[in-house]
């Protein structure tokens, strides 16, 4: 899993990877720089809701921003197919 600053920096290290999309767990003023900044840059953002990852908590006994980071790219991946 890598790690990005909540900053200026670190989004635009993540547009080095010249995302097409950006999908956040929406944590109140924590998602509303990197949402609002993606969009500037015509980057299409979803939010999924954290009711939908404490769901995979029951199952797995633990919430982690590991498991969490990895849930989202799973369903960005199935979304895509």
């Amino acid at each position: 899993m890598r790690r990005y600053e909540n900053s200026k920096k670190g989004y635009e290290e993540i547009l080095k990877m010249k995302p097409c999309v950006i999908v956040l767990e929406p944590t109140g003023v924590y998602a509303i720089r990197p949402s609002q900044y993606f969009k500037e840059k015509g980057i299409k953002v979803l939010q999924v809701s954290p009711n939908v990852l404490s769901r995979e908590k029951e199952l797995r006994g633990k919430k982690t921003d590991f498991y969490d980071a990895e849930k989202l790219e799973n369903m960005v991946n199935r979304a895509k197919e």
